[in-house]
């Protein structure tokens, strides 16, 4: 299965008072990468947006390993782990050298975004994530 990454580096904006990176930042992180994916498979997001089609998290599972501090550099894994008929799943882990950092499971509900309806994924889309399956 097809694994896309996306390099990273912590800046000092990115920590908190205790000089370790915030919770909150990874999620960003998160979806820089799954943006920059989409990218990748042919779909850039503002393309996707201006066909009214995006993808909304709907459920995430997180775990924390380790903390990332200021200057350190990372890579974020991208994996379609699962893709039905209206939304899709990535497993993202963040890596520091071969240092398992931070992972993620993230679903996704396919919307209209004219009326923040859930559709189903388009036929395009569904044929490059899939072809990520066997990459």
């Amino acid at each position: 299965m097809s694994v896309y990454q996306w390099p990273g580096k912590v800046y000092f904006a990115d920590t908190d008072a205790a000089g370790v990176v915030h919770h909150s930042q990874y999620l960003r992180w998160l979806e820089a990468a799954r943006i920059d994916y989409f990218d990748h498979i042919g779909f850039p997001y503002e393309n996707l947006q201006a066909q009214k089609v995006g993808f909304v998290p709907c459920k995430i599972q997180a775990n924390y390993h380790h903390p990332l501090r200021f200057a350190d550099r990372f890579q974020v894994y991208v994996q379609l782990s699962q893709l039905k008929r209206a939304s899709l799943t990535l497993h993202q882990p963040l890596y520091k050298e071969k240092k398992l950092i931070y992972e993620a499971s993230i679903t996704f509900a396919c919307m209209n975004e004219a009326d923040w309806r859930i559709i189903a994924i388009p036929k395009d889309i569904q044929r490059a994530l899939r072809s990520t399956e066997t990459a």
